[in-house]
């Protein structure tokens, strides 16, 4: 993907009523950074993930950081999303902005690149640089990949808008014989593809003793396990070409006519689903409960992943021990341990919606069927067909696979 990079001038005050939040406690904005909430109602203040780690680091490193309050409760945001969203920063002068980037881009590097992982999380980072003489307000938006956030980050916003980069997947196909050398690496994805090779062999077995209703049925099956596969294993290019090269032979063999149900029709195609980005997200708020101490992790001393000392060992009201976060352990309760590395205990959950999110934490929660409304298949009806055409009555077929090679 490429990454993208916006910068707006505004006005603080516009800037607070958009956020929901006080303009006298902007306006006070001292030598620091302040980490601002992600939602702020009359009731709560809600924090994205990482605003505790954010202002830890940031303060550790020389520019004091403080959680954003005016009296509201703070809850912390629950979003089932491989997406990160990061805390917005508020910062008074240049000095400021670039401390943040750094931090930032180091931050992200410890947290999602030290490991060499292939699959980066995208990433979108606010920050709002307040002019310490006039108190206008420069809002810098940046979105993309985690390494293409931390090379922006690290080259500084203070300038013109930086150029974009972008890292391009690679097909590795056998040149002989166009065969695809697709290896899943995500345990889940091989799994699935190892059913789809095996309906595949089983479908030709079955076109060979003329049983073309069954055969179909696992072609078909393959062509299920093929998408998810390609869901699990963060879309390799090489598989989606594997499917759609299945999906003709499908299309040639059996043909693919189209589902009406409940006043429309309906395309259930894999192969033709594989193009469509995105999922569902469960999202709320919630209290993260310090495992250390008991308290709500926003106001408590104690930070995520770091280890601390004489920890008495405890059951959190789930259940749970708070020294390894299993149900059942070895750890005595009333017995202090060390080296223990803190973590967050969600409570108090309220699920209030369910997003569309561009990349959802379970790949398998997205469509499964989209519909074609009337007008989007007349439009796409040949001038002799159309006379002919008689909605819900007509059976239409997909052609996909035979216009798109993946």
């Amino acid at each position: 993907m490429t990454a993208t990079y916006q910068r707006d001038a505004e006005n603080i005050h516009t800037v607070a009523d958009e956020l929901n939040l006080e303009r006298e406690r902007l306006l006070q904005l001292g030598p620091g950074a302040l980490v601002l909430p992600a939602v702020a109602n009359d009731k709560y203040l809600v924090f994205a993930a990482y605003s505790k780690e954010i202002a830890e680091r940031l303060s550790s490193n020389g520019l004091p950081a403080l959680l954003y309050k005016d009296g509201r409760e703070k809850r912390d945001l629950i979003r089932k999303s491989a997406d990160v969203i990061l805390p917005v920063l508020a910062v008074l002068g240049d000095a400021a902005v670039a401390i943040s980037c750094g931090v930032i881009a180091a931050w992200i590097f410890d947290k999602f690149l030290r490991q060499g992982e292939n699959e980066q999380p995208t990433i979108q980072v606010e920050i709002l640089h307040v002019d310490p003489v006039t108190s206008a307000v420069t809002r810098y938006r940046i979105e993309g990949s985690a390494g293409e956030v931390r090379q922006l980050l690290n080259r500084g916003l203070a300038t013109d808008t930086p150029e974009s980069s972008s890292d391009r997947a690679k097909t590795v196909v056998d040149s002989e014989n166009g065969a695809s050398c697709y290896t899943p690496s995500d345990p889940k994805a091989r799994e699935a593809y190892e059913s789809a090779r095996a309906n595949q062999r089983q479908g030709t077995l079955l076109l060979g003793e003329q049983s073309a209703n069954a055969a179909e049925n696992r072609f078909r099956n393959a062509l299920r396990d093929m998408r998810t596969a390609y869901l699990l294993d963060g879309r390799p290019p090489q598989l989606s070409k594997e499917m759609h090269a299945l999906g003709r032979r499908v299309q040639v063999w059996f043909s693919c006519p189209l589902e009406f149900h409940d006043g429309e029709y309906r395309n259930a195609c894999p192969v033709y689903l594989s193009h469509y980005v995105g999922g569902f997200s469960i999202g709320g708020t919630g209290t993260v409960i310090c495992s250390i101490c008991g308290l709500p992790m926003l106001e408590c001393d104690h930070v995520p992943g770091d280890r601390y000392e004489n920890v008495v060992a405890r059951k959190t009201s789930g259940g749970l021990c708070n020294i390894c976060a299993a149900e059942r352990c070895d750890h005595e309760v009333g017995t202090a341990y060390g080296g223990v590395i803190a973590f967050g205990i969600m409570t108090d959950i309220e699920l209030d919606h369910i997003a569309y999110v561009s990349r959802p934490e379970d790949p398998l929660c997205t469509f499964y069927a989209v519909p074609l409304s009337k007008t989007q298949v007349e439009r796409q009806l040949p001038p002799a067909e159309f006379a002919q055409f008689v909605y819900g009555n007509t059976q239409l077929y997909c052609t996909h696979c035979q216009q798109c090679e993946g």
